[in-house]
């Protein structure tokens, strides 16, 4: 089962990159970088060492007005992919893989060589998650999020014994159903324990995604 760590850009230091060394991917969050802080952090990027996790970013939603610098000036770093939050339909895809054209044909990377992975952190996106089969040919994964449809919701994401509560659990039903649907690997969220793990495999998960260093840029 392979393992995603989910970081803020401010931990990342290769190239040893801390507990990246165990993880198949970091989703790296530089979503809260100011644009003066973006050609060190790219040369930090450039500097990592082969061979080792692949890297998504996540440079903010299709809403954020930063999203398009953000990209021309970190994709000169060849990330494998982009992380999308606040996904809510197939046309959000279409939407940030039209952009990704753009960029790549500017930056001199193949064509469709940045993957797109679906951050489902809110229950519209869930609700209408079916037809994302087929929105993209990018897409490359599906993830949810329970700390975020909690807060949504404006309930504790798990009960006294430590299950998540209905509305969650039906969540990371629909999320897998839907990663299926689209024939792309499945990703839980949640912390490093043994439950978890166990768990994401139980119920036909491809990867596991827990967050270190406070899961948020600083």
């Amino acid at each position: 089962m392979r393992r995603y760590l989910s970081l803020p850009a401010a931990v990342f230091a290769p190239p040893r990159p801390g507990p990246a060394g165990r993880a198949d991917a970091l989703l790296l969050d530089v979503s809260a970088r100011a644009p003066a802080d973006l050609p060190a952090l790219k040369a930090r990027l450039c500097a990592r060492p082969p061979g080792g996790p692949a890297l998504f970013l996540r440079l903010g939603g299709l809403d954020d007005p930063e999203l398009g610098p953000r990209l021309d000036a970190l994709m000169p770093a060849a990330p494998e992919g982009l992380v999308l939050p606040g996904l809510r339909r197939g046309a959000d895809l279409a939407d940030l893989g039209s952009r990704l054209a753009v960029a790549e044909a500017e930056h001199g990377r193949p064509d469709g060589a940045t993957r797109i992975l679906g951050w489902l952190d809110n229950a519209a996106g869930l609700l209408a998650a079916g037809p994302l089969a087929g929105a993209s040919p990018r897409l490359c994964a599906l993830a949810w999020d329970p700390a975020a449809l909690a807060a949504e919701l404006g309930a504790a994401p798990c009960d006294t014994a430590g299950a998540l509560i209905p509305p969650l659990a039906q969540a990371r039903a629909l999320l897998r159903l839907a990663a299926a649907a689209a024939g792309v690997e499945a990703v839980d969220v949640g912390d490093d324990g043994t439950a978890f793990w166990a768990a994401a495999r139980r119920d036909g998960f491809g990867a596991g995604c827990v967050r270190v260093g406070g899961g948020a840029d600083a």
